[in-house]
């Protein structure tokens, strides 16, 4: 019933609290030993879609927008360093997350302690920038 409650457009709320009621009344009349019919799916998730098209073009205050923005990037100190038998790193942060190397050379002077930062790169990639090294080595999140 809260959910009913919370949508905004009447004719779907409506529609809501009626699909509610066909299933009480419907589970009002089994008889003991039976089940009662499943619960409808309110139509709040096609309302709240329907809602929302094109919301996207429609200015945001600036605490919407802060609310929406996504981290470009975390640094963290590495806590254990391994490599795999081709010579790829893996590195467990600070913080528990694990990233591994998917691209490039050995890095071999990575060790417990140093601070790396990684960027989100093109298409749903991730980058890991070292200290001490020029351009960026390219990771993937295992953990």
């Amino acid at each position: 019933m809260l959910s009913c409650s919370q949508i905004g457009n009447d004719d779907a709320r409506l529609a809501c609290y009626d699909a509610l009621s066909r299933s009480l009344s419907a589970s009002a009349d089994t008889k003991p030993g039976e089940e009662a019919p499943p619960h409808p799916v309110p139509e709040e998730d096609g309302a709240s879609r329907v809602a929302a098209f094109g919301s996207e073009q429609i200015k945001k205050t600036q605490k919407e927008r802060e609310e929406d923005e996504e981290l470009e990037s975390i640094s963290a100190k590495i806590v254990k360093v391994v490599y795999s038998p081709r010579d790829y790193f893996v590195v467990k942060l600070e913080n528990g997350q694990i990233w591994k190397q998917t691209s490039g050379r050995k890095i071999s002077f990575l060790e417990p302690g140093v601070t790396v930062t990684i960027n989100k790169g093109a298409l749903g990639s991730y980058n890991m920038n070292i200290p001490g090294k020029t351009s960026f080595v390219r990771v993937k999140r295992v953990k």
